[in-house]
């Protein structure tokens, strides 16, 4: 032997190289020949370089030869994916859309921010004086509705209200039914005219003559988007639309009855109505 088959042994433990071979493994691998695999039993190709790597031996399963560009026996270079439905205990697959919790209120004063946002942006303060200026019956103070509305009162060291109740809920639909109005007062009733891009509520003029279904869709669906954050035709109740164009008939008609003075035109009025609805609507309030 050699020192070149030496040094090749204790290199590569005792696989042959440079064109020799193994003096004790029949099956050797040939790094650098054309024929890297040897005479094992059942010798089948592995990977080797260059060529082929044999798997004889003593044992039936020789060693693999250092390097790449060969093929793994018994496969085709890639598996092909199959459909999830073809996996077993996969062909149908459950969604669990069953509540965890109750719906619960938010803090106040994410609503009072929503609001102010919605019907503005207005400040508190400046709230309070529209209010005052279009209509004292609206809207008396803040002062009289903190409390309620769950805040703390420092003044008369008043805690914050650890849950929610009736008279607090009840509280913030009539702040938002007196924003209604105050929003009806500015975007369709002011003279002049205010333009659609400066509304905050209302940003369409209601249609001359008959309102069809079509018509009253349109219009709705902004408001829907306004309040509700999403179009009327994703609502979890498919008839939304035609529940709240059967409020503003019903409201326009009852309005026409009516013998007392009136504030509102009977249109107005149903939009008014439309409005308490969707900001006394649960989706709005709840979460």
């Amino acid at each position: 032997m050699n020192r070149s088959l030496l040094a090749c042994f204790l290199a590569a433990g005792l696989l042959a190289c440079g064109g020799g071979e193994s003096a004790s493994s029949p099956g050797a691998s040939n790094i650098g020949g054309k024929n890297a695999g040897g005479s094992g039993q059942g010798g089948q190709p592995q990977a080797g370089s260059g060529g082929t790597a044999g798997t004889g031996g003593s044992s039936g399963s020789g060693t693999a030869g250092a390097g790449g560009g060969g093929q793994v026996a018994g496969t085709s270079g890639s598996v092909a994916p199959s459909p999830l439905e073809e996996i077993p205990g996969h062909s149908s697959l459950l969604q669990d859309t069953s509540p965890k919790e109750l719906p619960r209120l938010m803090p106040a004063e994410v609503y009072i921010r929503s609001l102010l946002r919605i019907f503005g942006p207005l400040a508190p303060a400046d709230m309070q004086a529209q209010f005052k200026a279009l209509d004292a019956t609206l809207f008396d103070t803040w002062n009289d509705y903190l409390a309620v509305l769950g805040l703390p009162d420092l003044r008369f060291d008043v805690p914050r209200a650890p849950q929610t109740n009736t008279l607090m809920v009840s509280t913030f639909e009539r702040v938002g039914v007196a924003l209604c109005d105050l929003a009806i007062q500015k975007d369709l009733k002011a003279t002049p005219a205010v333009p659609l891009d400066k509304r905050a509520v209302f940003a369409f003029d209601p249609p001359k003559g008959v309102l069809t279904e079509a018509l009253f869709a349109t219009r709705f669906d902004s408001l829907h988007r306004t309040f509700l954050g999403y179009p009327a035709k994703l609502a979890l109740t498919k008839d939304r639309t035609q529940r709240f164009f059967d409020l503003y008939k019903g409201t326009v008609e009852r309005h026409k009855n009516l013998d007392t003075p009136k504030k509102y035109s009977p249109e107005e009025a149903g939009w008014a109505a439309v409005c308490y609805g969707l900001v006394r609507h649960p989706e709005f309030h709840m979460y």
